[in-house]
């Protein structure tokens, strides 16, 4: 697993821009291959990576969500597992200002940061060790 966390750190450009559209599925094939793991399980091992990293502040939030954005698409193929759908919608309600919200309420501590404590609240719970 560190060599695939290495090479998305790698595609991160230090003002904080992904440099890619999305992760190439024959990326995934490869990680998955090589870990021997399904993807499912793979993508899932991403997303607590980032959903623990952003939660302990080791990750920036843009990072964590062009990441399980870029993992998603790839998803909605077929369906998403949902360890990887619980961490997409938790970081995509920081993306926006919601309607209703004051003007300096901000979405990322608001909805992203109680949502991610909650999954991985349920992973702690459940005695996942994904």
């Amino acid at each position: 697993m560190t060599d695939v966390v290495a090479w998305l750190e790698a595609r991160f450009a230090p003002d904080g821009t992904w440099l890619l559209d999305t992760v190439p599925e024959k990326d995934l094939r490869a990680w998955s291959k090589a870990l021997e793991v399904p993807i499912t399980a793979l993508t899932d091992q991403i997303a607590i990576y980032l959903a623990t990293g952003f939660n302990t502040g080791a990750l920036e939030y843009g990072f964590c969500d062009s990441i399980v954005n870029s993992l998603f698409h790839i998803a909605i193929e077929g369906e998403p597992p949902d360890l990887l759908w619980s961490v997409y919608l938790a970081f995509d309600e920081g993306e926006y200002h919601h309607p209703g919200d004051a003007a300096d309420v901000d979405p990322i501590e608001a909805y992203t940061r109680p949502m991610i404590l909650e999954v991985l609240a349920d992973l702690a719970v459940s005695g996942s060790d994904r």
